[in-house]
């Protein structure tokens, strides 16, 4: 079932939210366009624009969290971290 996703980017001094999401098949679907959003976003910052930590805020239609994915640039690589754990609701 397609399902719309939101990726917000996490600083450590704000929080951009995407009001406009994206639409994706499945939740791997939705962590591998994160995925490929983090490595958009480190290929084209220069040096310094992705100064300390930041992460992917994915959340699903309702704006439930799913995934937390925390990432910064290393030199001329990004490292995301492992697989994302995914946060069940209580509901």
């Amino acid at each position: 079932m397609i399902q719309r996703y939101y990726f917000d980017v996490e600083t450590d001094q704000e929080l951009i939210q995407d009001y406009e999401g994206v639409k994706a098949s499945s939740l791997e679907q939705a962590l591998n366009d994160a995925r490929s959003v983090i490595q958009e976003m480190v290929n084209q910052s220069d040096d310094g624009d992705l100064d300390g930590t930041w992460a992917l805020i994915v959340r699903d239609n309702n704006r439930s969290l799913i995934a937390r994915l925390p990432f910064k640039k290393t030199f001329d690589s990004f490292d995301c971290g492992t697989l994302p754990r995914r946060i069940r609701s209580s509901h």
